[in-house]
C-alpha cells in the first residue's frame, strides 16, 4: 500500500488590490438555463460551454463562445435534436456534466439527468425510483459530436440505459467513449467502431465525479471505499481484459473527525490533468487537495483545501442534504477546491523562490453558500513535495462578487475561463445569472503576506 507523501506547504494571503482588475465577464443570457457545469477548449481556441436547466427542469445545450469576435451561439440543442423529453412525459436530459471533450474538429459530449424531479427521488443505492421507470423516467445520457466545420451534430444514441453520464473522456482518436454513470455510480466503456459497451459494478456508494487520462490512454478513477474497496483507492481501466484494476495508490484522508462529509466518502469532485501527465485531485469527502502521478504510482498530499474542516456537529437529518443522504446526522461546513486550471505559460517567484508550475483553483464552501475565493498552488515539476499556497480572496466582476465556479478551461490565449452562477442575492433583481469569468492571470505575484498553517 503506497501511502501519501505529505508536502512541505507554505502559505500566504494577497493584501493587493488588483485582483478585480484580473477579470472580465461574458454574459450569458440564455432563459431556461440556470446552472453550467462543463467547460472546453477547442484547437481553434472555441470555447464550448454546457447549459444547463439543472433547478428549472429545463433542457440542455452546447454553446459556443469565440474570444475572438467575443459572440456566443447555440451549437447544439439537445431538444432540437432528439424532441424535448418533457412533451413525452419523460425526464429531460438536463445537463452536461464534465463531458465536453475536443478531438480535433469534432467536440464530443454526453447528456446527464438532474432538472426535472427531487434529488431524493433519483440518488438510491440500486437506483430505484422515478429515473428508472419505464415510461416516465430518463431513457439514459446519449452520446453526441458536433463537427465544428460542417455544423452538425450526430446522435450516437444512449449510452447506458436509465442513467445519465456524470462524466465524460475520449480516447485521442475519438474512438472509445469512457465514463461514469448517475445514480447507480458504474464506469463503462462504449467503442464506438463495434458499439459494444463495457460496464461496472459500482465504483461507489456516492460515486466518483471525474475521471483522469494519462498520456498514454490510460483511463484512472477512484473508489469511494462503500462498494469493498479502500477508501480513496485509484484504479485503472485494462483495455484488454475489459476490466477495472485496482492499484496500490490512495488519496490522502483526515480523521472521521475532520472529514468533510463521511457519509460519501472519497468521493472525488476533479481530476485536473496537468502538464506534465499527472492530475490534481480535490473530493467531496474531504477537504484536500493532492496531486496524482499514474507512472510512479505516487501520491502528494498537498493538503487541505485552505481552512481545516471544522468538527463535525449533531444538526437534524432534515437540515443536512435533506433527500440527498436521508440518514446524515452530522453537518458541517466543508471548503472545496473547485475546477482547478493549470497556467504554466510564465514562471513565477513568490517570496525570492522560483515556481514553474501554477495552478489556480476556487475555493467554496458547498456550491452555493458563501462566494467563491481564488487561490492558487505553486510548485516545481521537479519536486511536487514543496508548495506554496496562496489564497487571493474573491473578486468582483463587473459589479458583482464572484459566485459558483462549477468549471473551467484554459483558453489558446493563455486566459483562464471560469463558468460562473451569480447568485441572486447579490443582483439587484434578484436574479440567477449565468457567465464566463474570463481570469488573465498576472506574471508577478506580489503583495504576499506569509500566514501560519491552520
Amino acid at each position: 500500500m503506497s501511502k501519501p507523501i505529505r508536502a512541505r506547504e507554505t502559505r500566504y494571503l494577497y493584501s493587493g488590490r488588483a485582483l478585480d482588475s484580473w477579470f472580465h465577464a461574458v454574459p450569458l443570457e440564455y432563459p431556461g438555463h440556470d446552472s453550467i457545469w462543463s467547460l472546453a477548449t477547442a484547437d481553434d481556441g472555441t470555447i464550448y460551454i454546457g447549459l444547463a436547466g439543472e433547478h428549472n427542469k429545463g433542457t440542455t445545450a452546447l454553446l459556443a463562445y469565440s474570444p475572438r469576435t467575443g459572440r456566443t451561439r447555440i451549437a447544439a440543442d439537445s431538444a432540437e435534436l432528439i424532441g424535448d423529453m418533457r412533451s413525452k412525459g419523460r425526464m429531460p436530459h438536463s445537463k452536461i456534466h464534465f463531458a465536453i471533450c475536443p478531438v480535433g474538429r469534432k467536440i464530443w459530449f454526453a447528456t446527464h439527468v438532474s432538472g426535472a424531479v427531487n434529488a431524493g427521488d433519483i440518488v438510491g443505492p440500486v437506483g430505484r425510483g422515478p429515473i428508472a421507470h419505464p415510461l416516465t423516467g430518463y431513457e439514459g445520457g446519449r452520446l453526441m459530436c458536433y463537427d465544428s466545420v460542417t455544423g452538425r451534430t450526430e446522435d450516437y444514441g444512449v449510452l447506458v440505459a436509465n442513467e445519465g453520464v456524470r462524466c465524460l473522456q475520449m480516447s485521442a482518436d475519438g474512438g472509445i467513449a469512457y465514463g461514469i454513470t448517475y445514480p447507480k455510480h458504474r464506469f463503462f466503456m462504449h467503442d464506438l467502431s463495434t458499439r459494444e459497451t463495457y460496464i461496472s459494478g459500482r465504483v461507489g456508494r456516492f460515486g466518483g465525479i471525474d475521471l483522469f487520462m494519462d498520456p498514454r490512454g490510460t483511463v484512472w478513477g477512484t473508489h469511494d471505499g462503500y462498494e469493498g474497496t479502500e477508501p480513496g483507492q485509484f484504479y485503472r481501466f485494462d483495455p484488454a481484459r475489459r476490466r477495472l484494476v485496482d492499484v496500490p495508490a490512495f488519496l490522502p484522508r483526515s480523521t472521521s473527525a475532520r472529514m468533510s462529509y463521511p457519509e460519501v466518502g472519497a468521493h472525488v469532485l476533479h481530476m485536473t490533468p496537468t502538464p506534465d501527465g499527472q492530475a490534481m485531485v480535490s473530493c467531496y469527502g474531504e477537504s484536500r487537495i493532492a496531486l496524482f502521478d499514474p507512472r510512479r504510482l505516487c501520491v502528494w498530499d498537498w493538503g487541505t483545501v485552505w481552512e481545516q474542516a471544522p468538527k463535525r456537529r449533531l444538526l437534524p437529518a432534515r437540515q443536512f442534504r435533506k433527500n440527498v443522504i436521508p440518514s446524515a446526522r452530522l453537518a458541517v461546513k466543508p471548503h472545496f477546491a473547485w475546477c482547478p486550471a493549470f497556467n504554466v505559460f510564465t514562471p513565477r517567484t513568490i517570496a525570492g523562490d522560483r515556481y514553474d508550475r501554477f495552478v489556480w483553483y476556487g475555493e467554496e464552501q458547498w456550491e452555493y453558500e458563501r462566494h467563491v475565493r481564488l487561490c492558487a498552488v505553486a510548485y516545481n515539476r521537479r519536486d511536487p513535495g514543496r508548495i506554496v499556497k496562496i489564497r487571493f480572496g474573491t473578486p468582483k466582476n463587473d459589479g458583482f462578487p464572484s459566485g459558483h465556479w462549477a468549471a473551467s478551461t484554459v483558453g489558446a490565449d493563455g486566459r483562464i475561463y471560469f463558468a460562473e452562477r451569480v447568485r441572486g442575492k447579490d443582483t439587484p433583481d434578484h436574479r440567477i445569472r449565468l457567465r464566463l469569468s474570463v481570469f488573465t492571470p498576472p506574471k508577478e505575484i506580489a503583495d504576499l503576506t506569509e500566514t501560519p498553517m491552520p
